[in-house]
This record gives C-alpha cells, structure tokens and sequence, in this order.
C-alpha cells in the first residue's frame, strides 16, 4: 500500500487541533460515531466551529499498556502518523460548517511498528474522508445551519 504524496500545507499539530475540553470529551464518547480499526478504536462526533476543521484526541489505555514511558512513546507514534496524514481529513471538514471532534484510542497490547502505525492512521482517516458528515452526530446545543 503506497502512502499518498503530501501537499504543501502546514503538517505541524497546533495546540489549537488538539482536543481538550472536558464537556465535548465526554460527549464524544457518549454518543460520538464510533468506529472501530485493529488496533484503535475511533470517536467522530460534529462540534461548533472553531477555528482548525478537525481537532484530536489520542490515547492509550493504562490498561492495555501498564508503563507510562511506552504509553509515551505509542502516542508519540500515533500523533507523528496522524501529522504526516491530516491534510486529508483537513481538506474535506474545510469546507463544513462544523469542526469534527476526533478521538482515536489505541486499544490493544501488542507493540506495532512505525510504518504499520502509519498504515492503520491511513486507513483510519480513509474511513472518515468517506463518511458524509450527516452521519457523524452532532453535539446537543450546536446549530445547524
């Protein structure tokens, strides 16, 4: 599987793209779209307009992975993957009058590899370039317009 060629946007991850709020966290999880792509487990749901198009959340599970130094260096992988990877998912939710909401969980405890990370980020964003956003659920108080 041949990765696709970068475009000339800006591939930094700003703190303005990472995910932060409690209140739409959990709401993200309660009733977010969830998908589910060995090894992570996906959470989509639309939240009002802000500024980036598409804000994440990574985790890993402590559960899964019992030392705080490899759930470090998972999410370094996962974060790095996703970087190279977003333009994506940026340039189809550009144009939308919401931002999505994104958490990927890793969820497993076997160890994986740089380019198969890579791999799987790319299938992951595969998956949500293809959805319409109308079947992505919305956050409760947020206007449609």
């Amino acid at each position: 599987m041949e990765l696709p060629a970068r475009e000339n946007q800006s591939q930094r991850l700003s703190k303005a793209e990472r995910l932060s709020q409690k209140t739409v966290i959990a709401t993200l999880f309660q009733t977010g779209f969830p998908l589910f792509i060995f090894p992570f487990k996906v959470m989509a749901l639309q939240i009002p307009r802000e500024q980036v198009p598409v804000k994440i959340l990574i985790a890993v599970s402590k559960r899964k992975i019992p030392g705080a130094s490899s759930r470090n260096h998972y999410k370094r992988l996962i974060r790095e993957a996703y970087r190279k990877q977003k333009n994506q998912i940026v340039n189809k939710w550009q144009n939308e009058n919401h931002t999505l909401a994104l958490a990927l969980v890793y969820s497993t405890h076997k160890p994986i590899e740089y380019p198969q990370m890579e791999k799987k980020i790319y299938e992951v964003i595969q998956r949500l370039v293809g959805l319409h956003a109308d079947d992505i659920p919305q956050l409760m108080g947020s206007r449609k317009e």
